[in-house]
């Protein structure tokens, strides 16, 4: 019986009212004069009873249930039973909602590709802090938005990541105001709110984009949290600091809502009325409690500043000032108005985003009014929250007027969002008392619907009803003003219609379009997010992008921009390819040598135009390679070229050969795989990360020019390295093409002084080994046709076995066996000492051909080339250095009966 006086101790805590009962804050549901008698029960005979259940069981030690214990059966049936009496089918709701959204309109979490904003943080969600080391931007310094997307991108891939942050937004918001609402008034209406809110056009379009509208909306909304959790919580103190850290999280992610701060000391107030305890106070709180309140909240907001600062110098080094500078700096030097606003007020009457906000409002002062006249009293929580609500409107409208536009755009008025719903949960919405759940549950259902039927299909209604917002206004001021005059239950359910219908029609200004255009968002991001990682792991780690695009004609003209804009690169990019000139006015352009132009396009013969056009204005191109990006039959390609200085331009020649040396590639590892697939090549690395896998030595050349490798084919999975190493096993450059990609095209330019040895391709990623199929590599030399083939390049037959007919094409045809030939002469008496090689352009139609350079005096074979594919083949034969005099030779290889080529054209090239 030991046991007995702790198990009654912990019972009569049962009935001792706590903030976290429905009826703590503040009255809600119960007035204040009531609540001391509350608090005050006594315990009744029931209240004995109930105690009395939990006097332990004092059975003899030998009984069965101690002795054997619970069967496993038991044991099942209770933490079932546990399950079942914890869960709260209210959270199952929310939890579904952002997926019946899905499934309603797939396009909800993905942005629409024309507004600029939010693709800048896509991109720095992937590549961040790379190119913000490069050039810093306002975009790159708002942190707390872009550290969980950052995190999520190095789980997913971009558009899943995106899918997954915009689905966590959503969660986030619809359980905060699930919570805030439930401690203010009861469960139903804290459901009932949470889905009007979930399922309202404006709240949706802000948790489907990248912009910072979602994220400012968790942190506004978790403030709050924290702020109502510090009055019950047993170490209130830390639920304060946590919320000075939320409110600092939302003013480093927008700096302009800093404006809203008072909005947390007027929520903190009404929920922390020190009724009980005695001397002074300043609005029911006593000095001394609002005075350490305020200072854990600004504790909050230094530690958080602090980290924010750690991470600035850890990405920048020490030195680089205050990490929110440019945020700070480029609203002070707009000055006192806003150059992006539209001026006057016109664009009031059709900003289908200041419905909700202006009713509630309206609703606000009716209530306010109804309280001070005493027909329907408000509890101070809920005073509280109306005129939070108030302020941060009020608030926002002058700015609105004097910094001309704060609420023009529904990406400023989302922040309002949850504002506007906490204030319509304590007035218009709280439900009915002993309502039937099954009644309930259609309210609920049909609220949902309403709110998201234009959501069904894109184009189902006309735009915002934008010349008739006007019923807009009507059918939600008579659903939010209902509830006011009535209690019965028919208005109430007639209200929950009202504003749910009220919602229809309504579509956010941007930058969401699932309301409008029917396209396939993820396929989209999958490929804006392929070609930024492409574009990021392709050019050199210190070398920023500019882009050449069309902007305007393509018909993928939205996507290029997209990828333009997660570099933040639209300010110095080129928009109307051919021309040239910077944004969409064609500013002047001008470009110094080395800077990395990148053409989009469908087209893959895009280079020799930009070429031309750029070497006009003396800024001439060099290519250095092509990708393809393609996902669900769109496809476009991303030409990677650099500026090269005109004066070697200059010196360079018309003709370029390519030399193909993939016969040439080895294995690097034993725990690597070559093998030949057909004509192509595949290289399995080991999973080791930078182990080397293959590798082709570069045939030595002689040339005072640049050289250029280039390498055709697809990576299947992980991450490739492809680099050139010097005779001293240095990288002079080095490539990485992520998988798993489609078609790549790559260029490794190679200085005469480079001293470049060998072609390395190796293991760039970390998760194991990475495969890539090669379907050609060639080296790309500057050369000139040389004189030298005797007879014009005519083929002659050299014995009576072999037929050659004259001119080109030339065909040559073996009668029978043994060692027939057919042959054209080579001079080369005037020979200097650079590089020649004969190209052939052949079809053999039947057997093996081996074509060979032969000395005149030794007769012997000093290189040769085995052709029979059966298709047109292109090869080049080196001539060996020194050889002045000989001959090329055709001959059948093995029987030879019957053998048969086709020469199209033989050409004799000199490397310089």
């Amino acid at each position: 019986m030991v046991d007995y006086p702790f198990v009654c101790g912990n019972c009569l805590l049962r009935f001792r009212p706590t903030v976290e009962s429905p009826n703590a804050l503040c009255g809600s549901g119960v007035r204040q004069a009531e609540q001391p008698k509350v608090a005050q029960r006594r315990l009744t005979q029931v209240d004995v009873d109930h105690v009395n259940l939990f006097v332990p069981n004092m059975s003899p030690i030998d009984s069965p249930a101690i002795a054997g214990g619970r069967s496993p059966q038991r044991i099942v049936e209770g933490v079932l039973e546990s399950v079942k009496r914890h869960a709260n089918i209210h959270h199952l709701v929310l939890l579904t909602v952002p997926w019946l959204l899905f499934l309603i309109n797939a396009n909800w979490p993905y942005q629409a590709l024309n507004p600029f904003d939010p693709w800048y943080y896509f991109g720095h969600f992937i590549h961040f802090p790379h190119y913000q080391q490069l050039n810093p931007t306002y975009a790159g310094e708002r942190l707390p938005w872009l550290i969980p997307g950052i995190l999520l991108n190095r789980i997913f891939q971009p558009a899943y990541a995106e899918l997954a942050l915009h689905v966590c937004c959503y969660w986030i918001a619809l359980f905060s105001l699930y919570y805030l609402l439930r401690r203010l008034t009861n469960d139903n209406t804290a459901l009932l709110g949470s889905i009007l809110m979930g399922s309202h056009p404006m709240f949706i379009g802000a948790n489907g984009s990248t912009y910072l509208e979602g994220g400012c909306i968790v942190y506004l909304l978790l403030t709050f949290v924290c702020l109502t959790r510090s009055r019950s919580a047993s170490v209130p103190d830390a639920w304060l600091i946590a919320a000075g850290a939320c409110w600092a999280g939302l003013a480093y992610t927008y700096i302009f809502w800093i404006v809203l701060t008072p909005c947390c000391l007027i929520f903190y107030l009404s929920i922390s009325a020190d009724s009980e305890i005695p001397g002074r106070r300043l609005l029911g709180v006593s000095p001394t409690r609002l005075l350490a309140a305020t200072g854990h909240f600004l504790v909050g907001g230094l530690l958080i500043t602090a980290v924010l600062q750690s991470i600035h110098m850890a990405v920048h080094g020490a030195g680089h000032g205050f990490f929110f500078l440019y945020n700070i700096a480029f609203p002070v030097s707009l000055g006192a108005s806003n150059p992006f606003a539209e001026h006057g007020y016109g664009w009031v009457s059709s900003n289908g985003s200041l419905v909700f906000p202006s009713i509630a409002l309206g609703v606000c002062i009716a209530s306010i009014v109804l309280h001070y006249s005493g027909l329907r009293p408000l509890v101070r929580s809920s005073l509280g929250v109306i005129w939070t609500y108030i302020y941060g409107f009020l608030i926002l409208v002058f700015f609105t007027v004097y910094r001309a536009g704060i609420l023009q755009s529904s990406c400023h008025e989302s922040v309002l969002i949850p504002l506007v719903f906490l204030a319509l949960g304590v007035t218009a919405l709280p439900a009915p008392k002993h309502l039937p759940s099954g009644q309930f549950a259609t309210v609920l259902g049909l609220g949902f619907f309403i709110s998201t039927l234009s959501l069904w299909k894109a184009g189902l209604y006309l735009n915002g009803l934008s010349d008739r917002l006007w019923v807009h206004y009507l059918v939600a001021m008579i659903g939010a003003m209902l509830p006011l005059l009535s209690a019965r239950r028919w208005v109430w359910v007639a209200s929950v219609a009202c504003l749910s219908g009220a919602s229809f029609g309504l579509v956010p200004e941007w930058p969401s379009a699932a309301w409008t255009t029917n396209y396939n968002g993820l396929s989209a991001s999958i490929r804006i997010g392929d070609a930024t990682k492409r574009i990021e792991a392709f050019l050199p780690y210190d070398k920023y992008p500019i882009f050449w695009i069309d902007a305007f004609s393509s018909p993928y003209s939205l996507e290029y921009r997209a990828i333009m804009c997660a570099f933040v690169a639209h300010g110095v990019s080129m928009w109307r390819y051919p021309k040239i000139g910077v944004g969409a006015s064609a500013a002047p352009a001008q470009y110094l040598p080395g800077t990395q132009i990148i053409l989009i396009s469908q087209r893959r013969d895009t280079f020799e135009q930009a070429r031309s056009a750029m070497a006009e204005v003396g800024m001439p191109l060099r290519l250095t390679g092509q990708q393809l990006v393609s996902r669900d039959n769109v496809s476009y390609w991303l030409t990677f070229t650099e500026i090269v200085n005109p004066a070697e331009e200059a010196g360079a020649v018309n003709e370029t050969i390519r030399l193909p040396i993939a016969e040439g590639l080895q294995s690097s590892s034993e725990k690597a795989t070559l093998e030949r697939v057909g004509q192509s090549w595949r290289v399995i690395t080991s999973p080791q990360q930078w182990a080397y896998a293959a590798a082709i030595p570069l045939p030595a050349i002689q040339s005072g020019r640049r050289r250029t490798i280039r390498i055709r084919g697809h990576v299947v999975r992980g991450k490739v390295g492809f680099g050139l190493l010097n005779r001293s096993g240095q990288y002079s450059m080095e490539q990485f093409v992520d998988g798993p990609a489609q078609t790549t095209e790559i260029s490794l330019p190679a200085e005469s002084t480079d001293d470049v040895a060998t072609l390395m391709i190796r293991n760039g990623g970390s998760d194991g080994p990475s495969e890539v199929v090669l379907d050609s590599i060639d080296i790309a030399v500057a050369a000139r046709k040389a004189i030298g083939l005797g007879n014009d390049g005519r083929i002659t037959a050299r014995s009576a076995g072999v037929s050659a007919s004259s001119g080109r094409p030339t065909t040559i045809v073996w009668a029978g066996a043994g060692s027939d030939t057919a042959s054209v002469p080579l001079f080369l008496n005037q020979r200097a000492n650079g590089a020649f090689y004969l190209e052939v352009k052949a079809q053999v139609r039947a057997g093996k051909i081996n074509v060979e350079v032969l000395d005149h005096n030794k007769k012997d074979n000093q290189e040769s080339r085995v052709l029979g594919g059966g298709t047109a083949e292109d090869v080049f034969i080196r001539v060996p250095a020194g050889l002045k005099d000989g001959e090329f030779s055709f001959h059948a290889v093995g029987a030879g009966a019957g053998a048969k080529i086709i020469v199209s054209d033989l050409v004799l090239w000199e490397i310089i």
